[in-house]
């Protein structure tokens, strides 16, 4: 019986502690990623309140445009035009 550590038996140590050192690599990056893709997300919600916002202060200052567009063309067919006549001069 042959028990000597061989070129084989350190050949299979050195890719099994490849494997697991790319597998351990390979769970940071995907935690890393999920963290990334979190973060997005947040950002993203927080633009979505941010345009929403932002269309319903649009809504509300063309609400008051039309309204003051309205009272305006209400003046000025209210108010008489006035001409200055050539014969009092």
């Amino acid at each position: 019986m042959d028990n000597r550590f061989g070129f084989k038996d350190l050949a299979l140590v050195v890719l099994l502690v490849a494997i697991i050192v790319i597998a351990s690599i390979s769970l940071v990056g995907a935690k890393r990623q999920s963290s990334q893709i979190s973060d997005i997300a947040e950002d993203f919600e927080q633009m979505q309140t941010e345009v929403a916002r932002l269309r319903d202060k649009i809504e509300e200052l063309g609400a008051e445009l039309d309204a003051a567009k309205a009272e305006s063309e209400e003046v000025t067919s209210t108010k008489p035009i006035i001409t200055p006549s050539l014969s009092q001069q």
